[in-house]
């Protein structure tokens, strides 16, 4: 039978830095007022970054587990103060990176030319406030109680990046985020006091299987009495980088090459077609790299996948008020189909 390849439009996603700043909303986005309350109210909770709180120092071990049995173990460093300044520090087994920032400017340096998946959902899990106020720009629908445990939960009217929030119905704090499109859910437990905020001490990102595939313990969450300002130094080797939230204007990418896949003979002859969801970082030059399936499709077509999409090139996205170029995370769908 003879066996046709089809690619399909790619939905970009930017990845949710801890430390950018506040998602602006859309005002032709439906906000029903009861979710939008049910946001604003876990935000109040949970902003350790707001205004009014203090400087702080959060350090969190990291666990991943990958399907094959193995794990893989790594750390984060996070300094926050209200005038906007912050150090980002995360490693995990061989990748290393710091991003630090005084102000308008963001240096960071990266042993890698990609951030891992794994470390791209261990940024997401921990950028909780920032999670928060992004759902406020991508439309509310109107809350419903969960059947499962009685939480109040709340779904998201953007189509291109459908998520369902689910917060505690005692002290509003988020307890759960499903993520549709990157096939995982977050959840957050072990909320404890900090200031006047609470922030939790666990965190998962558990895949739709239910296996755990990240796992987070905030061992560390304290105040900064005495703010050593050379953390915001630029560290040797580190690069100005322009931050999506701080454009206004944003060219969106554009692929300009794309190398079909090669099906391949054994997918072939068993007859084997499907969906392969790629996560994949568009570099500023344009190239796509660290690639990892993120949904359940047969190895010889994953890999085929993968082998085609290292050869794409894209225009990469481009602040307009600067014209700097900004990397890109995004979920690649390559559809395999028979004739």
């Amino acid at each position: 039978m003879k066996r046709a390849i089809q690619t399909t439009a790619f939905a970009f996603s930017v990845a949710a830095l801890f430390f950018s700043l506040p998602a602006r909303a859309n005002p032709d986005r439906k906000q029903d007022p009861a979710a939008l309350a049910l946001i604003n109210h876990a935000i109040a909770v949970s902003d350790i970054q707001a205004r009014e709180a203090p400087a702080f120092r959060l350090h969190a071990r990291i666990q991943v587990n990958y399907a094959e049995g193995k794990s893989e173990k790594g750390e984060v460093l996070r300094i926050g103060t209200p005038a906007g300044m912050w150090h980002y520090e995360q490693s995990l087994a061989g990748y290393h990176s710091v991003e630090v920032s005084a102000g308008k400017q963001v240096w960071a340096v990266s042993n890698l030319h990609y951030l891992p998946f794994p470390m791209f959902l261990a940024e997401r899990a921990l950028s909780l406030p920032g999670e928060l106020r992004a759902a406020k720009g991508r439309g509310l629908e109107e809350p419903f109680q969960s059947s499962a445990n009685g939480e109040e939960c709340v779904r998201t009217l953007d189509e291109s990046h459908p998520l369902k929030y689910c917060f505690d119905p005692e002290n509003g704090e988020l307890r759960q985020l499903v993520d549709s499109p990157w096939n995982v859910t977050y959840e957050y437990s072990k909320y404890e006091s900090f200031g006047t905020k609470s922030f939790p001490r666990e965190l998962r990102v558990v895949r739709n299987s239910g296996s755990v595939f990240v796992d987070i313990h905030v061992d560390r969450l304290e105040l900064i009495e005495n703010l050593d300002l050379r953390a915001f130094l630029p560290v040797k080797g580190s690069k100005e980088r322009t931050l999506a939230s701080r454009c206004d204007d944003i060219d969106r990418p554009k692929l300009e090459k794309m190398v079909r896949p090669v099906y391949p003979e054994e997918a072939d002859h068993a007859g084997l077609t499907g969906v392969v969801r790629l996560y994949a970082e568009i570099g500023e030059d344009g190239v796509p790299r660290g690639m990892w399936p993120i949904n359940a499709s047969p190895p010889v077509l994953r890999e085929a996948a993968i082998a085609a999409v290292r050869q794409w090139r894209y225009r990469p996205q481009v602040c307009k008020a600067t014209g700097a170029s900004m990397p890109l995370v995004a979920p690649i769908t390559v559809l395999f189909v028979s004739h």
